[in-house]
């Protein structure tokens, strides 16, 4: 933001007087909202958020991610990201626990106040087995290096290596 100022300069035999600009420059404004939290998954989570509507005069230089999960109850930095990114999938969250995520923009001057999500609970994904199938039994055709591998006791559970 930019400024002119006329300073005048008087005494009894003369006057003087100048003209300014003078450039003010502030930390910016909190990135615009809402968050939008999405690709909700048993272990991370996909944000978004929109730059801040001032940018304080300053082109912003960085994004700042946080993660609050309610069972340790401090805030953590998870990321610092480039000026053009504007979403940020947060990795290994923890099942069924609660999470708030927040963002900062920052520029040269300083830091915003932060664009806050509402509070999410990661959830296990329904048909995602969380266990790895049990240690081959048997093997058989093994032709050429080619060779199928099943496993006891699931018999749906039908793995092939080439």
């Amino acid at each position: 933001m930019f400024f002119c100022k006329c300073v005048i300069v008087r005494n009894s035999q003369s006057q003087r007087f100048n003209t300014g600009f003078a450039m003010i420059t502030d930390k910016p404004s909190q990135p615009e909202g809402p968050m939008v939290v999405r690709d909700i998954r048993r272990d991370t989570v996909t944000i978004e958020w929109k730059p801040p509507a001032d940018d304080g005069g300053l082109e912003i230089s960085k994004y700042s991610v946080e993660k609050f999960e309610k069972d340790i109850g401090i805030w953590t930095k998870v990321a610092d990201v480039s000026k053009e990114v504007d979403s940020y999938c947060v990795q290994r969250l923890q099942e069924d626990s609660e999470y708030m995520f927040r963002v900062f923009a920052q520029n040269p001057v300083g830091v915003s106040e932060p664009l806050q999500s509402s509070p999410i609970t990661v959830k296990k994904q329904e048909g995602i087995r969380k266990s790895s199938p049990d240690a081959p039994s048997s093997f058989s055709s093994l032709i050429f290096l080619h060779f199928v591998l099943r496993t006891m006791p699931t018999p749906d559970c039908f793995i092939s290596i080439s």
